[in-house]
């Protein structure tokens, strides 16, 4: 029996306009929040969570990670934390593994915050198991185990002035599909 493993196909949910108090109510969303539990960024720019250790082994680059970074300017990396706010074309050097959801200068020192947790709640991977089959038709058999909830809410760019803000969720997790 062959099994494939998956990195999740980072269900990516963006929101990219300035936002007035009726665009708030998000539908689509995972719920997100510190009343959901989720960890809280310091504001900040160009920095990082600190090493956030996670429940699983999660397969990226041909290793399993046992660890993250959650970063200001719209990335998830692995094995370091990435400052740099300027885009690169991938494949990228000096270890820096990361999925790129909202890559930006991001500063939440001027608005917005940086919401993250891991999760196993039956809901809602039983919502990542229905969006993923739903838009990825050639993986049927996909079933959520883990999620990992990253968002950027409200976020502002660096030298923003004024209520220049965007939201963007990152959903991702880790599958075996056999």
């Amino acid at each position: 029996m062959k099994i494939v493993v998956i990195l999740m196909p980072f269900l990516l949910l963006a929101h990219d306009e300035i936002l007035t108090p009726e665009a708030l109510v998000l539908p689509n969303f995972y719920p997100f929040g510190q009343s959901e539990g989720d960890l809280l960024l310091p504001p900040n720019d160009d920095r990082s969570s600190g090493t956030v250790p996670i429940s699983i082994p999660f397969p990226f680059f041909d290793q399993n990670h046992n660890s993250l970074f959650v970063n200001t300017n719209g990335v998830i990396s692995f094995l370091v934390e990435v400052s740099q706010y300027t885009p690169d074309a991938f494949p990228l050097g000096d270890n820096r593994r990361l999925v790129a959801p909202f890559w930006a200068d991001v500063n939440t020192n001027v608005a917005g915050e940086v919401f993250y947790r891991e999760t196993t709640d039956p809901n809602l991977l039983q919502q990542a198991t229905n969006d993923v089959t739903a838009t990825f038709v050639s993986h049927r058999k996909f079933r959520a185990t883990w999620l990992l909830v990253v968002t950027w809410y409200e976020v502002a760019f660096f030298g923003a002035r004024g209520n220049y803000t965007s939201m963007v969720r990152q959903v991702c997790g880790n599958i075996i599909i056999q």
